[in-house]
């Protein structure tokens, strides 16, 4: 179904309207949209998300992360509770540094 040209010119202005008839569409099957940029950007979104659970893997196995004297540990005798404030604290610090660091290089 296709928009008569007198509603679109309504939506937008003639010369914008005629622009976007007059344009060949080329039989593109992705729409206008540049896939090889969206396969780039999942490609990264996976590394990135490798690179997150590497690292959870690694940090499980020192022994005093996520025990350190600020972490919140309420045990009960059918509750628990556990908020990670100090660790979360030293995290937050240390991947500021690094992003830091890491932007300087790109600017």
């Amino acid at each position: 179904m296709s928009i008569p040209v007198r509603r679109i010119s309504r939506i937008v202005s003639h010369a914008a309207a005629r622009q976007w008839l007059s344009e060949p569409y080329h039989g593109r099957m992705d729409g206008g949209i540049n896939v090889g940029g969206l396969g780039r950007l999942l490609i990264i979104a996976g590394g990135l998300l490798l690179a997150a659970g590497v690292l959870l893997v690694l940090l499980g196995q020192i022994p005093f992360f996520g025990r350190l004297p600020g972490d919140i540990a309420i045990e009960r005798e059918r509750f628990s509770f556990f908020f990670p404030l100090a660790t979360m604290l030293i995290l937050s610090l240390i991947l500021t540094i690094l992003i830091n660091i890491i932007l300087r290089f790109f600017r």
